[in-house]
């Protein structure tokens, strides 16, 4: 995530004295980034203790608390993908097979891989060209079928008739909301691609940061007790 664009969204947000999402997220081309991306950015700064989301409401709870060294470190993502990556990295074997989903923590995940990687398979346009561009991945698959274009994904029935062909080692993902049960997405055809990859995973395994932990989301996955580790990060 930027630290400018964030700043950015604080400042419009407290000289503008927004107090509704909609409001805001009108002005994506502003901070120059989608409607997504500002949803994503609120619920990390709701996790960090600088406002509050209720129904469609912004409620600032401190602007000084952006301003402080602890708060202003978290902006810096690139550190805790970083140390999921880490992680997640380790319990790959040489010449794994894998699923990987979208998202930014799988992005970085795919840049940082550095064990030989047989083949890998995502419906993520990022995801494909972050392994393509890696030397240790030998072989990459992106499934076709209707490209999302804010999710710059693919979903559709031709992909679910490719996932079901194919059995991987492993499954690498992430998601919108986790909590003490289940995992949750915000979009149901891309729920719907996991539970595909799911079941034709032998392992499972969840890359998730701290702004998802102990947040329930609208469309239930999976259960979390599926996974054989859920590397996440602390603040």
């Amino acid at each position: 995530m930027s630290k400018n664009r964030t700043k950015k969204i604080i400042d419009y947000i407290q000289e503008k004295n927004v107090r509704s999402t909609k409001t805001l997220l009108k002005k994506s081309n502003l901070f120059e980034c989608s409607k997504i991306t500002i949803r994503r950015e609120l619920h990390k700064l709701e996790a960090m203790g600088y406002l509050k989301l209720k129904y469609g409401s912004i409620d600032i709870l401190t602007y000084e608390k952006y301003n402080s060294d602890k708060v202003y470190d978290l902006f810096d993502f690139d550190k805790h993908y970083e140390t999921i990556s880490s992680e997640a990295i380790e319990l790959i074997d040489e010449d794994d097979s894998l699923f990987v989903t979208s998202g930014k923590t799988m992005h970085y995940f795919v840049k940082k891989i550095n064990k030989p990687i047989s083949l890998l398979l995502t419906n993520s346009v990022e995801i494909a060209f972050a392994a393509i561009n890696n030397g240790y991945i030998k072989k990459t698959i992106i499934f076709g079928g209707i490209i999302n274009k804010e999710k710059r994904s693919t979903y559709g029935p031709m992909l679910e008739d490719h996932i079901n062909e194919i059995n991987v080692d492993k499954l690498f993902m992430s998601c919108d909301h986790y909590d003490s049960d289940y995992i949750y997405c915000n979009d149901i055809y891309e729920s719907f691609i996991i539970k595909k990859m799911i079941e034709n995973a032998a392992k499972k395994f969840m890359l998730v940061d701290y702004t998802k932990v102990n947040s329930r989301g609208t469309i239930k996955t999976c259960s979390k007790d599926i996974f054989e580790a859920i590397i996440t990060n602390s603040i």
